[in-house]
């Protein structure tokens, strides 16, 4: 399974650089193939939700994990992440 986000994006570059690429590592341990775009997408667009410019991760990478899986499933058809 994949999680790629179909739209055409910048040319990556991310404060936040730690973070995303623990998403990428904990969804690859999860079966999951993604790149950093999509992780860093997606965790802002989650954040964005409880209008937040960037929520923290918290230590649980279960619960990471199941954030972003629900949040990318969410996002399948209404902004083109593949799942």
């Amino acid at each position: 399974m994949k999680f790629r986000h179909r739209e055409e994006t910048k040319e990556f570059t991310h404060r936040h650089l730690g973070d995303v690429m623990r998403m990428v590592n904990v969804c690859g341990a999860n079966g999951i193939e993604t790149d950093l775009e999509t992780c860093a997408w997606l965790w802002s667009d989650y954040s964005e939700q409880f209008a937040a410019g960037w929520l923290d991760l918290g230590d649980d990478d279960a619960a990471l994990f199941d954030t972003l899986f629900r949040h990318a499933v969410y996002n399948n058809d209404r902004k083109g992440i593949d799942v």
